[in-house]
């Protein structure tokens, strides 16, 4: 198995640490394309989804864009990290389950964000949430139905936490997600 520091670039440390850290609700990696975001929370997700007794979803706007973007991101993570035996990927539905305790990564698209609030499992709660590509959700109530929905008071406090990927400070400012009532990191925005 892969040492973790090793496939996080020292840029990213501090993500893995806001992950870790109860106090922080929404982590936002900001950068453009090919800067390493969306491939840092993938290694995140999979060590959290292995750590813990939760279920992860990942999250763009279009469906149709999920398999050959934040799916393939999580099964290229899994396999950087050398742990390719403890997970199940399936294609139908789009699920990647840890097999040794039957959490999951599921993938959605939110074209009516008011559907992710029927999202439930019987045996793990949703506490990890993807919003791949913020920059795609044009209101800010999109993003808000979505993270108030998967955050419905079931977890204990500090076991939910949201991450989102943004190409521009603006991104995250015009949705309002720097008037979350918990931390927000991001250690790209200045």
């Amino acid at each position: 198995m892969t040492k973790l520091s090793e496939l996080f670039p020292k840029a990213f440390h501090p993500l893995w640490k806001a992950l870790l850290d109860p106090n922080i609700l929404h982590v936002v990696e900001k950068g453009g394309r090919g800067s390493g975001k969306s491939s840092d929370i993938a290694h995140g997700i999979v060590q959290l989804i292995m750590r813990y007794p939760v279920n992860a979803v990942a999250i763009r706007r279009i469906g149709d864009n999920l398999e050959l973007s934040v799916y393939e991101q999580i099964k290229w993570a899994i396999d950087q990290q050398e742990v390719d035996q403890y997970f199940k990927i399936t294609k139908n539905p789009l699920r990647v389950t840890y097999v040794p305790r039957g959490n999951y990564i599921a993938f959605l698209g939110t074209q009516n964000p008011a559907r992710i609030k029927s999202l439930k499992d019987s045996k793990h709660p949703f506490a990890i949430a993807w919003i791949e590509e913020l920059a795609e959700f044009k209101q800010e109530d999109d993003v808000t139905t979505i993270t108030n929905s998967l955050l419905r008071g079931e977890l204990d406090e500090g076991l939910f936490i949201s991450l989102f990927t943004a190409t521009t400070h603006l991104n995250v400012n015009s949705l309002g997600l720097m008037q979350s009532t918990k931390q927000l990191y991001s250690p790209r925005i200045r």
